[in-house]
C-alpha cells in the first residue's frame, strides 16, 4: 500500500503522546494520539471521540499489536501525508517496525499496514497478533444532551445486570495476561476500556508482590480486585 501514497509529508518526534491525529476518508476515520495509542479523547461524548468510526457509528475503541508476547511500544516518530499517517516504532531485537493508516474514499474502511523489516542477515520467525476492541455506539446522543450518552449506556447495561459472576467471567482473560504482566502494567494502568460492551474502568496494580486488576463500572461502583497471578501447582 505504501508505494501508492505520495506527495508532501510532515513529521515530528516531540511529545507524541500529547498530540492528536486524525486519518479520514469520506465514510470512515480514526482518531488517536501521535504515539499510536487510543486514549479517552473528546468532550461531545466525553472520552469516547477517539477510535475508529464509520459515521454515524463508532466501530472500535482502538487496536493494538503483540509481537512475541509483548505489546508494541509507543511510536518514536509520527508522519502525516496526503490522506494517510505513518508511525515509526522503536526497533525490537533488530526489527524495524512501521504502522500506516489510510481510509479510502467511498468505503467505510480503515486500512492498517504493519511492516516488519529484518535488519539482520539471518531469517527471523516472529509471533504477531492483533487485538481490536469493539465498541458500537452512535454519534448521538452526547454528554450535553438529555438524555446523555452515559445515561443510555447505563440503561443498556441494566438489561443484563452486572453481577459479580458476570464480572468474574469477563475477567477470565487475566490468565492470558499473566504471561505479559510487565507490559500490561506499563501499558494499560489507569486506562479506560470497554469489555464486551460494558463500560468498565480497569487499573492494574501490585499488592504484596502480586499483580491485580481493580475493576469499577457504572453499575458496580465499588471496586473489585481480581488476582492476575496464576497459582503455582505442586
Amino acid at each position: 500500500m505504501q508505494h501508492l501514497l505520495s506527495g508532501p509529508t510532515r513529521s515530528t518526534t516531540e511529545r507524541l503522546g500529547d498530540k492528536r491525529y486524525a486519518v479520514a476518508g469520506e465514510r470512515a476515520y480514526a482518531i488517536g494520539t501521535a504515539d499510536g495509542w487510543f486514549p479517552a479523547l473528546g468532550t461531545q461524548i466525553a472520552g469516547e471521540m477517539g477510535g475508529v468510526w464509520a459515521p454515524p457509528i463508532k466501530l472500535l475503541t482502538g487496536y493494538w499489536f503483540d509481537l512475541d508476547g509483548a505489546w508494541l511500544p509507543p511510536a518514536r516518530r509520527f508522519m502525516s501525508g496526503a490522506g494517510y499517517i505513518q508511525l515509526d516504532l522503536p526497533q525490537l531485537d533488530g526489527l524495524e517496525i512501521t504502522r500506516l493508516e489510510f481510509s479510502p474514499d467511498n468505503l467505510p474502511v480503515l486500512l492498517v499496514a504493519l511492516t516488519l523489516r529484518n535488519g539482520g542477515d539471518q531469517p527471523r520467525r516472529c509471533g504477531l497478533s492483533m487485538q481490536a476492541r469493539s465498541q458500537l455506539m452512535a454519534t448521538y446522543p452526547r454528554t450535553t444532551t438529555t438524555p446523555t450518552a452515559e445515561t443510555l449506556n447505563a440503561q443498556a447495561e441494566m438489561v443484563t445486570p452486572l453481577t459479580d459472576e458476570i464480572v468474574d467471567n469477563l475477567l477470565l482473560f487475566s490468565i492470558e495476561f499473566s504471561e505479559h504482566l510487565e507490559a500490561t502494567e506499563a501499558t494499560f494502568e489507569g486506562r479506560r476500556t470497554v469489555i464486551n460492551g460494558l463500560d468498565v474502568t480497569v487499573e492494574v496494580f501490585r499488592k504484596d508482590g502480586d499483580m491485580y486488576l481493580r475493576c469499577r463500572s457504572i453499575l458496580s461502583p465499588k471496586p473489585r480486585e481480581i488476582s492476575l497471578t496464576v497459582p503455582h501447582t505442586p
